[in-house]
């Protein structure tokens, strides 16, 4: 048995938190365990419309002139690619500004390859990414001052986890909501919630 530290780093801030490995504690190996690594994704519509606006929603790009800001503060040097919906790395993870399609199938195929590794770690490996797409609609909503009414919004919510996967003694979780809203045509009104995501950090 051993005691763990985690010293949780923030993006915004760090904050220490007390334990240690006991002295003399040593790594074993963890066989591949799918079981510990878990996707679990929800749409949930009442209708072929529905479906429809939430297909949509998922491939609503971000503004670029806003994502290559982000990603610069990160690495100056940084170019985006078609489809980009991340803005940095963190842990060899990518980590969202926004939340479409691109990265929803980006971390399902993360979470379900971990559960395929075999890892020598001080404690069992795991992870999980659950994402669900919903759709409500509204009579009236507001944005940057002005009133929408007769209003669809899609929300997109995500959540992820990864405790000692990608490295030996860090783990992350963070979440990421973004909300798209149509008018009553189906048309792309505005999006709210894409930009740089807290994600702390925790160390053992």
């Amino acid at each position: 048995m051993k005691a763990i530290t985690w010293l949780v780093l923030s993006a915004l801030a760090m904050v220490p938190c007390e334990a240690a490995l006991l002295a003399g504690t040593e790594p074993k190996e963890w066989p591949a365990d799918p079981s510990r690594h878990v996707v679990s994704i929800e749409r949930v519509f009442q209708n072929e419309s529905e479906a429809a606006l939430i297909t949509a929603a998922e491939h609503v790009a971000p503004n670029e002139k806003e994502l290559a800001v982000e990603a610069q503060k990160q690495d100056p040097a940084a170019k985006l690619v078609a489809k980009q919906w991340w803005y940095q790395e963190s842990l060899g993870v990518k980590i969202p500004f926004t939340l479409t399609v691109e990265a929803v199938s980006y971390y399902s195929e993360l979470v379900h390859g971990f559960g395929k590794q075999k890892l020598v770690r001080y404690t069992s490996p795991t992870s999980r990414f659950s994402y669900k797409a919903s759709v409500s609609k509204h009579n009236s909503i507001q944005h940057g001052g002005l009133t929408f009414t007769k209003v669809t919004v899609v929300t997109l919510t995500m959540s992820f986890r990864e405790h000692f996967v990608t490295t030996m003694t860090e783990g992350m979780d963070f979440t990421k909501v973004r909300e798209v809203v149509f008018d009553a045509d189906g048309k792309v009104l505005f999006t709210r919630g894409d930009g740089a995501t807290e994600v702390p950090i925790m160390a053992i």
